[in-house]
């Protein structure tokens, strides 16, 4: 029996609407890796880079599970709530 979160993951992965970005905002440490290169460009200095690119790869990934937590919570109370009395 499969877990609950893959079956989740299977329904995102087979929705029309997946886009590169949300694949990336899943994938925390990928993204950090894709943003090391341009930060340090920017910054100068690698372990400063590296480390700014953890800390805004993580806050993405957390912003995005807090918004389909409350998409996924919004609609399970629209379903509850459209009930025949």
């Amino acid at each position: 029996m499969r877990h609950k979160s893959y079956a989740q993951s299977d329904k995102m992965r087979d929705s029309p609407f997946v886009t590169p970005m949300t694949l990336l905002a899943r994938k925390p440490l990928l993204l950090a890796f894709l943003l090391v290169l341009p930060l340090w460009i920017v910054l100068g200095n690698f372990i400063v880079a590296a480390s700014a690119a953890l800390l805004l790869a993580f806050l993405i990934a957390m912003c995005h599970a807090l918004y389909t937590l409350k998409k996924s919570a919004g609609d399970k109370a629209k379903q509850t709530h459209h009930h025949d009395d």
